[in-house]
């Protein structure tokens, strides 16, 4: 907004050109100096004031625009080879699967949260793109959808990939989505006996550091590249994540919890021990999947896996990082386990889903999605504040009393007072 003083019409002597005349004539050389120099340094100070303010509403509107682990993080979807492995479901049980993400899509071009919600099962869980908590109640999904659902939700194109998880029913359909623009990762892991969605988790598309490129070169992944200068740095974000201890979901038999525990520490250690192939031998045999925090690429076989770990076990001291961690645990079949952790790495926050897969008494890693805490649009804060935790009643509004008389004789005495004195100084 620009504010502009209008000209004097011509031939018109202004009030202003009045009084610079009369004070010319009325005070002394010495005192009109003094005025002028006066006069400049206002106009200096507000000159300054103004660019402030200026500055203050740039840089409000421009660094506002920069949020972590957002839709600018990948221009446009990769393309539908994005996975290179032949390992995967097909048939019938694979179209069932993708079937179920064809009715959450329709669902969500309705616009109505609830249709989208009935999409998930009875004990559905949603980590949903621009959420930072896994959504584990059915109020807890709809409020999610009370905001991304009334969004401008276009799905372009998808390419879908379908594994099995475990058991004749449950499989995992990856699938990158380009919506309206944005490109999306979601890894809807389904249950085609019931058609609903048991677990979602979804988040933008990351870049890939060039030193994972390189490394997957050298690992001779199809992907791999040594070019250099062609892509951004990766988002990375701070978050507001804190430690607890595991809280588990249901009735989970103890063996299971430690079952499964004992494959999460094992993928820890390697970790910390920077061991890449301790990381991959934690992975179910035959199809696996992982989409990692800062990889674009699906990735499904233990090659695959282990060299994203070659670059990711080595990028750093975890020992040091690790912070904090906050798990919990849930049982999605009866031998499928999905522990959702919280993890402050530094001053960053991720997410990181593991379905875990009890296959013959032998627990290992079916699936880990994982990416950076998003930045949550106010919308999605309203839309919970509204069903979640909606404010107590507020006490009616108490008008406050007039003024006394005399209050008011003191308050236009003093306004008088200082009137005079302001004229008194001019004249």
């Amino acid at each position: 907004m620009r504010f502009q003083m209008a000209p004097p019409v011509a031939g018109q002597t202004s009030n202003t050109e009045l009084n610079s005349a009369k004070t010319i004539a009325t005070f002394p050389q010495h005192t009109l100096v003094l005025l002028r120099k006066t006069e400049e340094s206002l106009k200096r100070m507000v000159s300054l004031v103004a660019a402030g303010l200026l500055l203050t509403l740039w840089t409000g509107r421009v660094l506002g625009q920069i949020v972590p682990d957002t839709s600018d993080s990948y221009v446009s979807c990769p393309a539908c080879d994005l996975s290179y492995s032949s390992d995967i479901a097909s048939g019938s049980a694979a179209n069932e699967s993708f079937a179920i993400v064809q009715d959450f899509v329709s669902a969500l071009s309705t616009r109505d949260p609830e249709k989208v919600a009935q999409v998930f099962c009875d004990d559905g869980i949603l980590w949903g793109t621009v959420s930072k908590k896994a959504r584990y109640t059915a109020e807890e999904i709809y409020s999610y959808f009370d905001y991304f659902a009334r969004e401008e939700n276009e799905v372009l194109s998808a390419c879908p990939q379908v594994l099995n998880v475990g058991g004749p029913d449950l499989y995992k359909a990856n699938v990158a989505v380009n919506n309206a623009g944005s490109c999306l990762r979601m890894s809807f892991t389904v249950n085609i006996k019931n058609n609903c969605i048991a677990y979602l988790y979804s988040s933008y598309f990351p870049n890939d550091p060039e030193d994972l490129r390189k490394v997957d070169f050298e690992n001779e992944m199809p992907w791999g590249s040594t070019e250099t200068g062609t892509l951004p740095d990766p988002d990375t974000a701070l978050g507001d994540c804190k430690a607890c201890d595991l809280t588990v979901r249901g009735d989970i038999p103890e063996s299971d919890v430690d079952g499964v525990q004992g494959v999460m520490n094992a993928w820890v250690d390697g970790l910390l021990a920077q061991n890449s192939t301790a990381i991959a031998d934690t992975y179910c045999t035959g199809s696996s999947f992982l989409w990692g925090t800062v990889s674009n690429m699906r990735r499904n076989t233990y090659d695959e896996i282990k060299s994203y770990f070659d670059w990711f076990a080595t990028s750093r001291n975890f020992t040091e990082e690790i912070q904090s961690v906050c798990p919990t645990l849930s049982m999605i079949a009866d031998t499928v386990f999905v522990e959702d952790r919280e993890l402050r790495l530094g001053e960053q926050c991720l997410r990181m889903s593991y379905t875990i897969a009890n296959e013959d008494g032998t627990y290992c890693i079916k699936g880990l999605s994982s990416s950076y805490f998003p930045e949550e649009p106010a919308g999605l804060v309203a839309a919970d504040a509204k069903n979640l935790n909606p404010s107590p009643p507020s006490s009616p509004e108490v008008s406050p009393s007039p003024p006394s008389p005399a209050a008011s004789a003191k308050e236009h005495l003093w306004l008088m007072t200082v009137a005079v004195s302001l004229l008194v100084f001019v004249f």
